[in-house]
């Protein structure tokens, strides 16, 4: 059975209905929804909220210095000239948002970010805090 997005809330990797299950039964147990039952990711959003959450909108620090909205390090997925810290260099914001969305489809398999994920995106660094802002801000892009 296939869940739709809308009716769920994430935070933290986990999945919860945004209004609890009607229960007819004492007894009748009531299933959590399976992460894998839930569509993949919108990577439009998501690649907003994470630029919101690690360069507030490409208006600070690399966001602003090398069009690196997304705090993206030079690696395997997407090639780039990098500067300090290994952070890519790109020519427009856009291109930026574009590397994000490739990155988190093939390196993290297009789904919600999970604490894990999280710890791995930002190498440790406030992961709980960048997962909280993504959440936040994924939610409320979606509901717009």
């Amino acid at each position: 059975m296939e869940l739709p997005t809308s009716r769920y809330t994430f935070f933290s990797g986990a999945v919860t209905p945004k209004t609890a299950p009607e229960v007819h039964s004492a007894t009748e147990q009531v299933k959590a929804p399976q992460i894998e039952a839930v569509q993949a990711v919108d990577l439009v959003i998501l690649s907003k909220a994470v630029a919101i959450a690690e360069t507030s909108n490409c208006t600070q620090g690399y966001g602003v210095i090398y069009n690196n909205c997304h705090g993206i390090k030079r690696g395997s997925i997407v090639k780039c000239k990098y500067g300090k810290g290994k952070m890519c260099i790109f020519s427009t914001k856009e291109e930026s948002f574009l590397a994000f969305q490739k990155i988190w489809a093939e390196g993290y398999g297009g789904k919600y970010p999970t604490m894990r994920s999280a710890e791995v995106w930002t190498g440790g660094d406030n992961a709980h805090t960048w997962l909280k802002h993504v959440n936040i801000t994924y939610n409320e892009l979606s509901n717009t």
